[in-house]
């Protein structure tokens, strides 16, 4: 469902444990609350915020490598 990329993401914020009970879409929103909710910064925010936008905007797709290098841990 994830990619070893995404899973590393997913980690970082701590969130292995239910990700996989979890959609996508649900998955990365639960990220970006924490994110905002503990005003989180570094790379790994970074890259939540890049991948939110390809979320909204369409592109790159999940699942390709191009989503892939926007997730720099």
């Amino acid at each position: 469902m994830y990619s070893r990329t995404e899973d590393k993401l997913i980690e970082w914020f701590g969130f292995s444990y239910i990700k996989n009970h979890t959609e996508p879409i649900v998955m990365y929103r639960i990220m970006v609350e924490k994110a905002f909710r503990d005003n989180m910064k570094g790379d790994a925010v970074k890259s939540l915020r890049r991948c939110m936008h390809a979320f909204i905007k369409g592109s790159p797709n999940r699942n390709t490598i191009e989503w892939d290098k926007m997730i720099h841990i």
